[in-house]
């Protein structure tokens, strides 16, 4: 007997989606998810069809940066899903990023002792030095004063 698979053969090409009321074009879809991508519309040509089905290879080829191609690659399948398109903010790094906090932190603490140790050498310089001049002060007050 012979099986053929053929189902693991072919991919499924995903669909163009037509065009909302909101989203008329590929200028205002990539105006609305934000993120700087409104100045790749002239590499589309703001041309619906070529925009949906343009790949991310074809879209490195154009010359869109890898942080952009992926931004738009998932907010193209977010839309084709149904997702009204919103811009969404990059996230700030706390600490170093996830995976260096514990040595961000350890740096941090680090910096904070050679800080303190060194606040605490100044304070003792300085109080040294003026135990130094009262001390004088004294031994020259007390010279001239049993005359």
């Amino acid at each position: 007997m012979n099986f053929v698979r053929s189902y693991a053969t072919k991919s499924v090409k995903p669909s163009v989606p037509a065009p909302s009321a909101s989203v008329p074009d590929v200028g205002t879809f990539l105006a609305k998810i934000g993120r700087g991508t409104s100045e790749y519309t002239d590499t589309f040509g703001n041309d619906w069809t070529k925009f949906w089905k343009m790949g991310s290879s074809q879209m490195k080829e154009q010359g869109l940066e890898p942080r952009a191609r992926k931004y738009i690659l998932d907010w193209q399948e977010r839309y084709r899903k149904g997702v009204e398109p919103v811009e969404i903010s990059r996230g700030v790094k706390k600490n170093g990023g996830e995976r260096k906090r514990r040595i961000y932190l350890a740096e941090r603490r680090l910096k904070d002792l050679r800080e303190l140790a060194q606040l605490k050498r100044r304070f003792k310089i300085k109080n040294n030095l003026e135990k130094r001049n009262r001390d004088r002060f004294e031994k020259l007050h007390e010279k001239q004063s049993p005359v």
